[in-house]
C-alpha cells in the first residue's frame, strides 16, 4: 500500500486520529490450470457418384490426420453428405442409415460402434479403420448437402448415439471431404435449404451445444481453378470454413 500510496494515513496505519483505520490483509490464490485436450470430429464423405479416387486417396493420406491428434483425447466419427436417412452402401443395392447426420459404424456397415475413441485402438489399427470408413462408396445421392449433414448431425446430439459423441467440454470439429458444392450446384438449387445456409449451421451449434462450445467447420474441397476434379466450387463450403476460424485444403492436394 505504501508503495502506491506514500502518505500513512492513507494506508490505515492504526492511529486513532487518522480518518482510516482500515486494516489490510493479503491474500494469495494457487489455481491449477490444465488444457483442454478433448476434441470430437466428424467426418462428413460426399458420397456421391464422382467421389471413388478421391475417398480413397483422402483414406491413403489420412494417417497424418491422427498423427496430428495422437495427443489429444479424441472421438471421431464419420457420416456421408446424402440428405435422405437411408443411403446405397458401396455394393449399390444394401441400403444403409449413414444420412441425414446418422453416422457410419466402425465395427461393421451394420455394427453398432459408432464413433471410434483415442483409446479404442493402436495408432495403426485406428488409422486403418479410419481410412476403411471414409470409403463409403459413391452410390449416395448426388445433391450432396455436406453443411446439411453437420447441421442434422448436431439437431440429433440429444438422442440415440449422437448425445455421446458430442461431449461437454470437449472442441468440435466438423471436416467436409467433397468434390462440389452445398446441394451439388449451390444454394440456389437446393429445396428445403435452411439447413445448408452457412450461418444457420452456426446457429445450431450455438443453440444445441452451447454458446461458449469451440467448434470450426474445415474443407477438404475443391475451391480453385487449378483443380478440375469437380464440376462446381465449393462455394458455400469455404464460405462456412472462414466464418468458424476452420482449416482449407483442396481435394487436389498431394
Amino acid at each position: 500500500c505504501l508503495v502506491a500510496n506514500p502518505d500513512p494515513d492513507l494506508c490505515g496505519d492504526g492511529d486513532p486520529d487518522d480518518p482510516d483505520t482500515t486494516k489490510y490483509t493479503k491474500v494469495t490464490q494457487t489455481t491449477d490450470v490444465t488444457a483442454n485436450n478433448k476434441l470430437d470430429v466428424l467426418f462428413i464423405v460426399d458420397n456421391s457418384g464422382s467421389m471413388q479416387e478421391e475417398q480413397i486417396g483422402i483414406g491413403n493420406k489420412i494417417n497424418g490426420f491422427l498423427d496430428k491428434i495422437k495427443a489429444m483425447d479424441w472421438q471421431i466419427a464419420v457420416t456421408t453428405t446424402d440428405p435422405n436417412q437411408n443411403t446405397y452402401a458401396k455394393d449399390g443395392t444394401t441400403v444403409r442409415p449413414w444420412g441425414d447426420g446418422q453416422f457410419r459404424p466402425f465395427d461393421s456397415d451394420g455394427g453398432s460402434q459408432y464413433f471410434m475413441k483415442s483409446t479404442d485402438y493402436s495408432a495403426a489399427t485406428a488409422q486403418s479403420k479410419l481410412a476403411n470408413v471414409i470409403n463409403v462408396g459413391t452410390k449416395g445421392a448426388g445433391t450432396e448437402r455436406g453443411i446439411n449433414a453437420a447441421y442434422r448431425a448436431v439437431a440429433r446430439s440429444t438422442g440415440s448415439y449422437h448425445k455421446n459423441f458430442f461431449r461437454s467440454g470437449a472442441a468440435f470439429a466438423a471436416v467436409i471431404i467433397s468434390d462440389e458444392d452445398e446441394c451439388g450446384e449451390g444454394l440456389a438449387s437446393c429445396p428445403n435449404q435452411s439447413s445448408s445456409v452457412p450461418q444457420n449451421f452456426i446457429n445450431e451449434v450455438q443453440s444445441q451445444l452451447g454458446t461458449s462450445k469451440t467448434f470450426s467447420f474445415n474443407s477438404i474441397i475443391f475451391y480453385e481453378s487449378t483443380c478440375t476434379t469437380g464440376i462446381t466450387m465449393g462455394v458455400n463450403y469455404k464460405k462456412l470454413t472462414q466464418l468458424t476460424g476452420g482449416l482449407l485444403g483442396s481435394m487436389c492436394s498431394s
